[in-house]
């Protein structure tokens, strides 16, 4: 309790990204088109980090530790993504029927360095390496339906289904006083699976000569697997079933320059579900006294918004409105029951918010 560490880092991320996207439509007779999506993105970086170390007795001001952790980054990743679209024109009011489907496969290499260099006591320097190996696999595929209908209603329904899978394999080393052995504590195998399927009803009708009702309802199942083999298993499901509502009531206000100004009030409830690498348990180096992992129990934050706006071309010029946010993502560090001098950077669902904009 009576010491005090005071951290001062310096950091370059250079980086090169390289993509492009092609596609493709055809004319199928006059009703149906066909669309082919293509693209490819390729980045590179080597990035480099100095951290200077200093450790002192708070009540004396006395050096007990003075070090320098170097850290570098070295990697790659290759994503190719391919894709089919086709949409059917049943009338010439604007019903029509389109399917599409996506699949991206992604490749993540990179391999990282570090070392501890100690001139408070003097000791032997201290290091260590490590490489990942992480492939992602993406499917998407969507089927809507629209149709305009008689006294101005529209029936719109749809279904989704994604497929996501993930391996990753980290191998770390350290080394000390020329001796090179394996890091179990951050060697780590993990492999984490997600179908998530949906459904949605929406339907809108335009009562007198200018407001629109639009109310619906989402219905979405999320299935989530991961299973961490290598050093333990960490394995965790997650199956569950959610309902996302919304309405949309919107009203003509005045037309300026051929411009339409309407007013909308709008209830809807959204998920926002954690990303991969906030819940891959894997232990990535970053100094000496720090470490970053995901939390595999991570849950999904959900947020109910209530807003009136006023829009043109359904683009708000002035909102009002509440977010209502449960189980929120926050970046916390927390302290091992094994060790008091190593703290290790995660993600937990610590609180709820109320905003108000």
């Amino acid at each position: 309790p009576d010491s005090l560490l005071s951290q001062g880092a310096f950091t370059k991320y250079p980086a090169k990204s390289f993509y492009t996207a092609f596609g493709i439509t055809w004319e199928l007779g006059k009703k149906w088109e066909l669309t082919y999506d293509g693209s490819i993105n390729y980045n590179k970086f080597n990035n480099r980090s100095e951290n200077r170390n200093s450790i002192k007795k708070v009540s004396t001001l006395q050096l007990l530790s003075n070090s320098l952790n170097n850290v570098t980054n070295d990697g790659s990743n290759l994503s190719l993504g391919s894709g089919f679209e086709t949409k059917y024109k049943i009338d010439t009011l604007g019903s029509e029927w389109t399917n599409d489907t996506y699949f991206t496969r992604s490749k993540n290499k990179s391999d990282q360095d570090f070392s501890t260099d100690y001139f408070t006591p003097s000791l032997p320097p201290t290091g260590g390496d490590g490489s990942m190996d992480n492939s992602r696999d993406y499917f998407t595929g969507r089927s809507d339906l629209k149709l305009k209908m008689k006294k101005k209603f529209t029936f719109e329904t749809g279904i989704q289904a994604t497929v996501h899978s993930i391996r990753n394999v980290t191998n770390y080393f350290k080394e000390s006083g020329g001796v090179r052995t394996k890091d179990v504590s951050r060697t780590n195998t993990f492999r984490y699976n997600e179908n998530i399927n949906s459904f949605y009803l929406q339907g809108s009708k335009t009562i007198g000569k200018d407001f629109v009702a639009k109310f619906g309802t989402r219905l979405e199942n999320t299935n989530m697997r991961g299973r961490q083999t290598i050093p333990g298993d960490t394995s965790f499901s997650i199956h569950r079933t959610d309902l996302f509502p919304y309405v949309y009531l919107s009203k003509k206000v005045i037309s300026i320059a051929g411009f339409e100004l309407r007013a909308f009030l709008v209830y809807r409830r959204s998920i926002r579900r954690p990303f991969y690498d906030q819940l891959n348990p894997f232990r990535r180096y970053v100094d000496e006294f720090l470490t970053e992992t995901g939390n595999p129990a991570l849950r999904p934050q959900f947020t109910n918004n209530y807003e009136f706006n006023i829009s043109v071309n359904e683009t708000p010029l002035l909102a009002v409105g509440v977010n209502d946010t449960k189980d929120i993502f926050t970046n916390v560090v927390y302290q091992p029951d094994s060790s008091r001098s190593q703290a290790y950077r995660t993600f937990d669902n610590l609180g709820k918010n109320k905003e108000w904009y």
